[in-house]
């Protein structure tokens, strides 16, 4: 189920990294609740980035360039959790 305050957000081939392709459909819910490893969107400098998210007991939250699996992330903020990618046909 989708939030009310759910919306799709087609990705570029800099925001779709190797999770999605340029021309998909991301989902994102941004009240929906996110877990170890989920698929998060974050805003960076005005920039929409896909993300996954990490944590340790007691510790902030790690988030991992979905393009780019060696590069951290630090969001300004967390626009919501990508809830499903609806793929562009070839």
């Amino acid at each position: 189920n989708l939030g009310s305050e759910s919306y799709g957000v087609i990705l570029t081939s800099e925001i779709a990294g190797i999770v999605s392709g340029a021309g998909d459909l991301a989902l994102i819910d941004p009240n929906a609740p996110h877990t170890q490893g989920d698929l998060v969107a974050l805003k960076v400098e005005g920039t929409l980035k896909l993300a996954r998210r990490y944590s340790l007991p007691g510790r902030a939250n790690v988030y991992v360039d979905a393009s780019n699996d060696r590069e951290l992330i630090s969001p300004d903020y967390v626009a919501g959790k990508v809830v499903f990618i609806l793929r562009r046909l070839p």
